[in-house]
């Protein structure tokens, strides 16, 4: 890998090197970002930029940076928060004393996505330092809560936008500098109940015995996924619990009759959808669902969404948005990048919503180290991740 053609000052770098470790001494648990959000704003009022604290929750904000005025404008955004770690499975360190070892610098969403905010930060003050003259238009760093949970965080500040044509969008997020997210499926919660018939568990099976349920839905899943896959996505349903014929004794589970068949079965599933299946508020997914319902009578099958239904994000591989964010990979890596789909979702929705192009996931750091013990990353994927946000920024704000 070729190095970085930007020049970074010992200071500057230094600078983001503390930021970096002031973030990951500060614990910042989805929902509970007040305090990391404070050193972020700290550390840019320090440095001069302007930034704004945008009320999420009673004490949580987003920290808002702006550059420039005017159109065109590109949000660069993260998330402050990280998952709950468990601080028995760590070695190198503990989860919220941040250990430098060599170019590695180890905590609690070091990856995903603390040095990320570092990248961002660092490209602001880049851009404003010494490139104040090669772009125009308005440059926003959004540094947002709750992403690892609700989203709730994004969904406040997207819907304090004003989307224009000229509005663009970049959810920073760790894909290793070697690959940019184009969307994600979208999804569904779903519970399924079947009601039928308890019987003796000497005697076969009937049309009324509720785990019939089981091999239908098997059929069901492999005619669903091919049936609409696309290009790019394939959804997917994953059971995530069953639940029947069980009862609670002195607090612990038991079989509630262990020569009688249940009468009734629930299933909770995971579903990921494609586009083709969220059209007109989620109408096939549900033509689906009723479909598979109404193949197990005289079963009673009824579905219902456990949590309102997401739609997917996408956007078209020959948007001038991820043509410039492969044009700033490559020069940074010396590597054509490969275009994807991310597996889960992210807060790229809540700005598609606001029809707002939006990019669904570029940056530095590995997922694959994400939300796992002795989470890591390397100054040096912060400087290359700083550096193409600031070759992205220019291209798009010319």
């Amino acid at each position: 890998m070729s190095h970085p053609p930007l020049t970074w000052s010992a200071e500057l770098e230094q600078d983001a090197r503390d930021l970096l470790v002031d973030l990951l001494a500060t614990p910042s648990i989805s929902g509970q970002e007040g305090n990391a959000g404070n050193v972020l704003n700290a550390w840019f009022r320090g440095a001069g930029l302007k930034v704004s604290q945008q009320q999420v929750r009673k004490e949580t904000a987003n920290v808002i940076v702006k550059l420039g005025q005017g159109n065109p404008r590109l949000i660069l955004t993260t998330h402050l928060d990280t998952v709950a770690p468990d601080p028995n499975e760590w070695q190198v360190t503990t989860p919220f004393h941040p250990l430098i070892d060599g170019d590695r610098v180890y905590g609690v969403g070091a990856s995903d996505a603390k040095g990320i905010i570092v990248s961002i930060a660092l490209a602001l003050r880049y851009l404003r330092d010494f490139c104040k003259d090669e772009w125009q238009g308005t440059l926003v760093g959004a540094f947002v809560t709750e992403e690892e949970t609700s989203g709730y965080g994004s969904k406040v500040f997207a819907e304090s936008l004003e989307a224009t044509e000229q509005t663009m969008a970049v959810v920073c997020e760790p894909t290793r500098l070697q690959h940019i997210s184009l969307g994600n499926r979208g999804n569904a919660f779903v519970l399924i109940e079947a009601k039928g018939r308890e019987r003796h568990g000497a005697y076969p099976a009937d049309e009324y015995d509720s785990f019939r349920i089981l091999p239908a839905l098997q059929s069901f899943v492999l005619e669903f996924v091919g049936k609409y896959k696309d290009e790019l996505m394939v959804p997917s349903i994953n059971v995530t619990s069953i639940n029947s014929g069980l009862s609670v004794l002195d607090g612990e589970f038991q079989v509630r009759s262990p020569n009688t068949t249940p009468a009734s079965l629930s299933i909770s599933l995971d579903i990921r959808t494609t586009p083709e299946l969220e059209k007109n508020e989620f109408e096939a997914l549900k033509a689906e669902l009723q479909k598979f319902a109404s193949s197990l009578i005289p079963l009673d099958v009824a579905y219902s969404f456990l949590m309102p239904h997401i739609p997917g994000q996408i956007i078209a591989a020959s948007d001038p948005l991820v043509r410039a964010t492969s044009k700033a990979l490559k020069t940074v890596t010396g590597n054509e990048p490969r275009l994807t789909m991310a597996v889960g979702a992210n807060d790229a929705v809540f700005f598609d919503q606001q029809g707002i192009r939006t990019l669904n996931e570029v940056g530095p750091g590995d997922f694959g180290r994400a939300h796992r013990p002795n989470e890591f990353i390397s100054v040096e994927e912060i400087l290359r991740g700083a550096e193409m946000y600031v070759l992205l920024a220019k291209e798009m704000l010319k």
